[in-house]
């Protein structure tokens, strides 16, 4: 009987952030697929310091989203400064 080798994949997230109030543990070979359903991504704190977080499937796409409000409202942000910027230029 052969052995598979794999890895343990466990959200870094508290267990309340998650649905089933519960970590997801998944335990993964080198060419499972759910591996790309993960990511590591870094991000820096509020005093610049830079982290690594994993991220299950169900904290990455909430983190995506938080990522695409940023976006939306930093280019609202921008584009209303520009439009004062045109009227005070008038």
């Amino acid at each position: 009987m052969a052995k598979e080798v794999g890895e343990m994949f466990r959200c870094d997230r508290a267990e309340k952030a998650h649905a089933s109030g519960e970590k997801t543990v998944v335990f993964m070979n080198e060419h499972d697929k759910r591996r790309n359903d993960w990511d590591l991504i870094e991000w820096q704190d509020v005093n610049g310091v830079t982290i690594k977080t994993l991220l299950c499937p169900e904290c990455l796409e909430t983190f995506r989203k938080i990522q695409k409000d940023q976006r939306i409202q930093t280019q609202n942000f921008m584009n209303e400064q520009n439009f004062m910027n045109e009227r005070l230029e008038r």
